[in-house]
């Protein structure tokens, strides 16, 4: 877990990483320019990890809504 910490940490296109439960480790969220950028960032990730590794991965097709601010007058 470290490593993984450790490396994305490193990666400016990396805008968030979050350790979760269920059928895999990881939640990456990464914002690049084309599947080129995609296919380098996933290569580089999955080379750093010491264990196998698989991904899944899901391309956003249009932005519904995204915000940081929460609603802490509630």
């Amino acid at each position: 877990f470290e490593t993984v910490r450790r490396e994305v940490g490193l990666m400016p296109e990396v805008l968030e990483c979050h350790l979760v439960s269920g059928s895999f480790d990881y939640l990456v969220k990464a914002r690049l320019r084309a599947m080129n950028d995609y296919r380098e960032l996933l290569g580089t990730i999955l080379d750093k990890i010491p264990v196998p590794a698989q991904s899944n991965s899901y391309v956003v097709m249009e932005e519904i809504k995204e915000s940081t601010v929460l609603p802490l007058d509630r």
